[in-house]
């Protein structure tokens, strides 16, 4: 398994986008894009992920504990940034986040997985609680 001891390591999973094998920026135009061969100029690159787990060698699915950071991660939802209002990302700002931190137990592993998108029960707010919950960071 990938547990190892049961004593937990820092790791921190850093994403870095490309077009066509070219690294992603704002200040970039990429060319012969998609099956239309589309020339792209970004405007934005922002999205969140959700359930992230990395596998052991053995095949073990262990879920990333996510540092609850306030601004970038939050419960089991990160959000990753790459626009950073430069060039044609007229969409954002400045603040980028290409890098998920948390925690897992010691082990070896050699794959991550992840579900693109917020979980159901964070993005729906419930009309009827005193306490509605939804993702927005």
């Amino acid at each position: 398994g990938g547990g190892g001891s049961g004593s937990a390591t820092q790791v921190a999973l850093r994403f870095a986008p490309k077009v066509q094998g070219i690294a992603f920026s704002c200040a970039k135009t990429f060319s012969g894009v998609g099956s239309t061969s589309a020339t792209v100029s970004p405007i934005d690159l922002r999205f969140y992920i959700s359930n992230v787990r990395l596998v052991s060698v053995s095949g073990e699915e262990v879920p990333v504990s996510l540092d609850q950071d306030g601004r970038w991660q939050y419960q089991d939802v990160a959000k990753l940034d790459f626009e950073d209002g430069s060039g044609t990302c007229t969409e954002g700002d400045s603040e980028t986040n290409t890098t998920i931190r948390g925690t897992v137990p010691e082990g070896n592993y050699n794959a991550l997985r992840f579900t693109l998108g917020v979980p159901f029960d964070l993005d729906h707010i419930d009309a009827e609680s005193d306490d509605p919950h939804g993702v927005t960071p």
